[in-house]
């Protein structure tokens, strides 16, 4: 069962963007997937949705970022940091779970969720209008 259902409130009409978008959700939506019945093996599934998110998260950051800074947006800075911010904690739940938390599952569905939320609804719909001023996409 899906954790998160994509829907086209999400897009934010830039095709590269939101494919990237929906590939990070599906990505979250492997956690729901995770055979629970098997210890070692639920952490090795999470082990690696962590490795898959770290990578297409650094990977998405990067190519949102080289298309903010090409067009001068006047926020980029501020965009970059909260993509710190983001990778940042992430990279906190990898370590605690790496300590044997067992907690940071939920943790990482709610840290994801929220910057679904909050980044891509909010961040990321902001720099749309100025993209299509520049007639970039």
């Amino acid at each position: 069962m899906a954790i998160i259902t994509w829907i086209d409130e999400y897009n934010v009409n830039i095709k590269v963007i939101d494919e990237q978008h929906q590939h990070l959700v599906n990505i979250l939506n492997r956690i729901s997937e995770v055979d629970i019945a098997d210890e070692d093996k639920e952490k090795r599934q999470i082990r690696r949705v962590f490795a898959e998110l770290a990578d297409y998260m650094t990977y998405h950051f990067d190519t949102e970022e080289e298309i903010l800074k090409a067009a001068n947006y006047p926020y980029f800075q501020w965009h970059k940091q909260q993509h710190y911010e983001l990778a940042k904690q992430l990279l906190e739940l990898q370590i605690s779970f790496s300590k044997g938390d067992s907690t940071v599952s939920v943790e990482l569905l709610e840290l994801l969720n929220h910057w679904l939320i909050d980044h891509i609804l909010d961040s990321d719909k902001k720099y749309v209008p100025f993209l299509h001023s520049k007639s970039l996409f």
